[in-house]
């Protein structure tokens, strides 16, 4: 609910590529340049190039597969 720069009031910021926010503790965040940018409708959708990724290794992302809930499970071979 929150507007304009008070959205960035809530969880670590630091300044990402470009110059842009980034907001720390995600599992994965993918900085991308833009490519094109294509207005459908009340919408842009932007089509980017990944140039640089963050990862947090110690994240536990949540996955929604076949109706439920689950957690991805390292060294399973």
């Amino acid at each position: 609910e929150r507007r304009g720069l008070d959205r960035f009031g809530v969880g670590e910021w630091r300044e990402g590529p470009h110059g842009l926010p980034w907001l720390v503790g995600n599992a994965a965040t993918l900085f991308c340049a833009v490519d094109e940018a294509l207005n459908y409708g009340t919408h842009t959708i932007f089509i980017g190039r990944i140039e640089q990724v963050a990862v947090d290794h110690a994240a536990k992302p949540l996955v929604y597969q076949d109706a439920s809930f689950g957690r991805f499970v390292a060294g399973l071979d």
